[in-house]
């Protein structure tokens, strides 16, 4: 009997929760490829016109499916309101998906509506009002696998630009490489891999996305840029494209493309010229502190003099001496990389890496 009971009571606050308001979910399909996209609207109006119903709703978050608001409209007064929420959904496995939600209804009153709008713009005051968590059900889709090895779902373009094919030791290469197209964000982690013959930096990628009911808008370029010690070829670039629209795979491709790498002249990467000039004595100025020191100390100062003029010695510098001298007068960026890494890879690492990074961001 206390089962019943129960029972019948839960039956009466379900149906006094549904004389409040009446919702519609409107999905664009159930059935659909990962990373497809999907449009999800609920239509929300309010039945009971003798309460003031707020409605705050949003979907749960879930890593079966990734969910973007597009629009939400308003229509009525506080005692009739109607709303309509619209999302764009995009599956991120196979199988059987449940998307879940979380709708809380808001019950308040006229004066405090009122009230809460009594302040002036900047001391609006708090909206008294009930809260209600409503449970709706879970929508299920049933997500069909896309082929193993797809890099990207939608239909895009590919376009690359590379300014010229001929460049010095370690000069940076660079590339754009542009993805364009309506699907599923074409943001991939790497474009080409690392290789022994050639390195690869990647730039910040520029990233525009428009959202719709159509689905996603794309254009996002690479910035990249390569340095190579000599000569290379950079191997075919081939992108696994899906289409759900027509159910089909089909690639894009950027063809190989060699490289001429032309080896500098180490010793012209040094400068030539004395920057600031190297200090020069004046004889006329150290000849009259030494004639008015010699009439107090001519036989002395004489001695000291005699010394002065004798030429000095010269310390022949070691090889070691001599490409620290190189590097420490060499100036331009370009010119001192490669001055380093001709010289010693290792023992320059720290430098190599900081002139990389200044050089190639």
């Amino acid at each position: 009997m206390k089962f019943v009971r129960f029972i019948l009571g839960m039956l009466l606050v379900s149906l006094l929760g549904a004389e409040d308001f009446s919702y519609k979910f409107d999905l664009s399909a159930t059935r659909l490829y990962v990373k497809e996209p999907l449009v999800l609207k609920l239509n929300i109006e309010q039945t009971d016109k003798s309460k003031v119903l707020l409605f705050r709703f949003d979907l749960k978050k879930s890593d079966a499916y990734e969910f973007h608001r597009i629009d939400m409209r308003s229509y009525g007064a506080h005692h009739a309101a109607r709303l309509e929420y619209t999302y764009l959904v995009y599956p991120l496995r196979a199988g059987r998906i449940d998307l879940e939600f979380d709708l809380t209804k808001m019950v308040t009153t006229d004066e405090s509506v009122a009230y809460s709008f009594s302040g002036d713009r900047d001391n609006v005051r708090d909206l008294h009002k009930d809260e209600y968590p409503i449970s709706l059900p879970p929508l299920g889709l049933d997500v069909q696998a896309i082929p193993e090895g797809t890099d990207l779902v939608g239909d895009f373009s590919l376009s690359y630009d590379i300014p010229a094919k001929k460049f010095g030791s370690y000069e940076p290469i660079p590339i754009k490489v542009t993805l364009e197209g309506n699907g599923y964000p074409p943001l991939l982690e790497k474009l080409y891999p690392e290789s022994k013959e050639y390195r690869v930096f990647e730039g910040e990628r520029e990233e525009k996305m428009l959202r719709s009911v159509k689905g996603t808008a794309n254009t996002v370029i690479y910035p990249l840029a390569l340095s190579a010690e000599k000569s290379f070829t950079l191997p075919p670039l081939t992108l696994n494209v899906f289409d759900p629209k027509r159910g089909k795979s089909y690639t894009l491709t950027i063809g190989k493309h060699s490289f001429e790498i032309e080896k500098p002249d180490i010793a012209t990467l040094v400068d030539s010229r004395d920057d600031p000039k190297p200090l020069e004595s004046d004889s006329g100025y150290w000849g009259t502190i030494f004639s008015y020191l010699i009439v107090f100390a001519a036989g002395y100062l004489s001695a000291v003099a005699m010394a002065n003029r004798l030429p000095k010695r010269i310390i022949p510098q070691s090889a070691e001496d001599e490409t620290e001298r190189r590097i420490s007068e060499t100036k331009d960026p370009k010119k001192l990389l490669a001055l380093l890494m001709a010289t010693d890879r290792v023992r320059y690492k720290d430098e190599i890496e900081k002139l990389e990074k200044k050089l190639f961001k």
